[in-house]
């Protein structure tokens, strides 16, 4: 807690937060914000309804997609860690309390200008210790900090203490306790120079209560015994502290953990279980056991700040952080009642006598009460928040205010210079937060149109056309003109691939321009490009048999230009003009000259992505539009992110981030096919369900309009080989559909592990793959 009451007390900016009970004239500034936040929530609403929209749209790419799993809860330990860490670089101690569930104060301002206060916080710690700081700031330089006592209990799940209360020795303060450290036994010690009030529970060897002469000898922070006034200032209903304290938390603890413990081991010698069982058991034993040690306890700090309340000429004045913003962790469920030294037969009436103000969460409220109290609540207050009370009333209130505290502010004049600040602060506040709501509507505005734009861009350039062809199975090529490979790069959106490689070699031996062969994998076989070492070195890299690819025709006697492409790579480039190689060669040969087989790749990938573009596949303009709507997402991401580091305030980024990632997905999927794209895939797609499905529907692969080996790159292609030889099980053409998907698997076995050799040497010669635009025209498998 701290005390941040003083007669000089002033700001020069206004708080980070402002808030003023329901009625306080405050409250009509607040209207001139209010058609703003109307069109914010209009544009927040247009927004949703956009994305909404987007996700139905986008729905369909994702029909086929992977589904994704739940990332895993992270681990505490790291994170405990860096807390500690940030912790320990404050100026003020560390807290071992992880969370602070419940606050309630009660805050006594003296005749005499004191301020007494109790406060009673909930806090949980780790391993049943618990180590906490309250930082309490003088208001003034003659104010004093007397610690009364200090005393905790366990508590319930509502806040409330259970079983008896074990009153804390006070200790002399060790500095390094700023850092880490603690006292041998349960205790608090205040540190001056700070104002801070260590609280240290179930650190020591002791059970955490104290007997009769360290109940006798509890200290002050200025070394005092306790105030005569502590039994009538403590809380009507209270218990007081025990000297013998029984029934401390800390113990209690331990002996249900022991108890925790003793059963698990009871029941794991009573009965034979497996090992699994016996590690679950062990599981939930230790489970209990750190849920009995992270028992909330609730510590009561009573103190009293001498002169912490100003006297001026005309007003008294608190002005106090009930809520310190050196918490290290949030406080919830906060409420402070601030009782007033209310003459009797006077009442307090807000705006009269008594003028009150809050500081802190934007949620937080007050209400000034006719018997002079004044109740503050607020559900949280973050971690390096606070909460803060100002209040002015009557000077005469303070009647037995000491002379030398009255001479210091008794001539001046407070209540015109608070009214002012106040109205200053609300203004700029007021000011603050509509030009969040100014910055906050102008980016949903700017995002609602970006995203309808490209939502409007997808309906116009990125949606596919209806074909022509709309059955659902064709057991034909899906065009006489129409290349396996660049089916492929048509079925693939115009990314190359292996397959495309792979697929022009099966359709070399449909053509009769290729032969294969298996060969033993033997050690001292030669291949086509070397002698008996060669093979061997070869036999380490494959198990089993190997393939063995023969030319049958010469590549410039072939009038398609990929086949020629794909037979002039392997048997000119790769094989060094013979008429024969295996798998093993294409792996050598990527390795030992890596140039040479990139470019030979590249140049094939090349020829195709040249074709698609001079048959027209695809719409150009959508590729245009995706362009667009690309550049025009991240122009609204890193205007968003820009905005709100520049502003200070996150609803920029808060719009923009998820509409441009929604933009980047549309821009994703904008490119469509053409025309006859689209209608080629039509039939490519009614091919696929024929070929997944024949065999359910009666048929064979012979059922085919044509040759069935025809249809097989096609098959590869779609990445349904396996599945139509499996449908074909049993039947004459079983086998050699086999022996096709048995050859595209070691071919592209082959073809893969040349890119990775390739890229591994050039790597080596510290080539730069980014410039190089030979390795990125062939993805790596």
């Amino acid at each position: 807690m701290q005390n941040t009451g003083h007669a000089q007390k002033t700001r020069s900016n206004a708080p980070d937060a402002f808030y003023t009970p329901s009625g306080e004239r405050h409250i009509a500034r607040r209207w001139s914000c209010h058609s703003l936040r109307s069109l914010l929530a209009a544009c927040a609403r247009a927004l949703v309804s956009l994305v909404c929209a987007f996700a139905l749209v986008a729905a369909a790419p994702f029909a086929n997609g992977v589904r994704g799993e739940l990332a895993a809860p992270a681990d505490r330990g790291p994170m405990l860690l860096a807390a500690g860490q940030v912790a320990a670089s404050r100026t003020v101690a560390y807290a071992d309390a992880v969370a602070s569930p419940s606050v309630s104060i009660d805050a006594r301002v003296g005749a005499d200008g004191s301020l007494h206060v109790v406060e009673r916080r909930v806090l949980i710690g780790e391993s049943g210790e618990l180590s906490a700081v309250w930082h309490v700031e003088k208001p003034s330089d003659n104010a004093e900090l007397a610690v009364n006592s200090v005393c905790f209990a366990a508590a319930d799940s509502n806040g409330e203490a259970v079983g008896d209360w074990t009153e804390l020795a006070s200790t002399y303060f060790v500095v390094d306790w700023r850092k880490s450290g603690s006292p041998d036994a349960d205790s608090f010690a205040v540190d001056n120079p700070q104002n801070d009030i260590y609280v240290f529970i179930g650190v020591g060897s002791g059970e955490g209560s104290t007997d009769d002469e360290d109940a006798e000898g509890t200290a002050t922070a200025g070394g005092e015994g306790k105030g005569e006034g502590e039994e009538a200032n403590r809380s009507a209903g209270e218990p007081e502290a025990q000297n013998d304290a029984s029934a401390a938390a800390a113990p209690d603890a331990e002996t249900d953990m022991t108890t925790v413990t003793a059963d698990v081991d009871a029941d794991s010698v009573g009965n034979e279980t497996t090992d699994t069982e016996a590690a679950d058991q062990e599981l939930r034993a230790q489970e209990e056991v750190d849920k009995q040690k992270q028992t909330p306890l609730v510590v009561e700090l009573d103190y009293t700040i001498v002169n912490g309340v100003a006297a001026y000429k005309d007003v008294g004045e608190v002005y106090w952080k009930y809520v310190s913003d050196k918490w290290n962790v949030a406080s919830e469920q906060v409420t402070m009642t601030l009782t007033l030294p209310v003459p009797q037969g006077v009442s307090a009436v807000a705006g009269d006598n008594v003028h009150a103000w809050g500081h802190g969460p934007q949620s937080g409220t007050f209400g000034v009460n006719d018997d002079g109290t004044i109740t503050y609540s607020a559900d949280r207050v973050e971690a390096g928040q606070f909460a803060e009370a100002r209040v002015t009333f009557p000077v005469g209130w303070l009647y037995d205010v000491s002379d030398e505290a009255r001479a210091e502010t008794g001539e001046t004049m407070r209540l015109a210079t608070a009214l002012n600040e106040e109205d200053g602060w609300a203004d700029q506040n007021s000011m603050r937060r509509l030009a969040e709501l100014n910055r906050a509507a102008v980016s949903a505005i700017v995002c609602v149109i970006a995203l309808f734009a490209a939502v409007v861009a997808y309906l116009a350039f990125g949606r596919e056309r209806k074909p022509d062809f709309t059955g659902d199975y064709w057991c034909d090529m899906p065009d006489s003109n129409l290349h396996p490979a660049l089916a492929g790069r048509l079925w693939r959106w115009n990314h190359p691939s292996r397959a495309d490689f792979v697929a022009t070699v099966m359709h070399l031996r449909n053509e009769g321009s290729l032969a294969w062969e298996w060969r033993a994998d033997v050690a001292g076989e030669t291949g086509a490009m070397g002698a008996a070492g060669e093979a061997g070195k070869a036999s380490e890299t494959t198990s089993g048999d190997q393939l063995v690819l023969r030319a049958l025709a010469a590549p410039d006697t072939l009038s398609d230009p990929f086949d020629a492409s794909v037979l002039s790579a392997l048997f000119d480039v790769i094989a060094q003009d013979s008429g024969e190689l295996t798998t093993a060669d294409i792996r050598r040969f990527g390795e030992e000259d890596a140039h040479v087989y990139v470019h030979a790749m590249s140049t094939f990938n090349n020829e195709l992505g040249a074709e698609i573009g001079h048959r027209g596949y695809f719409d150009e303009r959508s590729r245009a539009v995706q362009k667009a709507v690309l550049i025009a997402a991240l122009v609204v991401f890193a205007g968003g992110i820009a905005l709100s580091l520049l502003a200070g305030s996150m609803f920029p980024a808060v719009f923009a981030v998820p509409t441009a990632l929604a933009m980047a997905v549309l821009g994703n999927y904008l490119p469509r096919r053409s025309v006859s794209g689209n209608n080629l895939v039509a039939r490519c797609k009614a091919l696929r369900n024929w070929l997944l499905e024949f065999g359910d529907r009666g048929e064979s692969l012979s059922d085919a309009v044509v040759d069935w080996r025809l249809l097989v790159p096609y098959a590869y292609q779609f990445g349904v080989l396996d599945a139509a030889v499996a449908n074909a099980w049993g039947s004459d053409d079983a086998r050699k559909a086999a022996d096709y998907a048995r050859a595209a698997d070691e071919l592209q076995r082959s073809l893969d592990e040349a890119m990775h050799a390739a890229r591994a040497a050039l790597s080596s010669e510290r080539s730069s793959f980014g410039g190089d635009t030979e390795l990125n025209t062939w993805p790596q498998g």
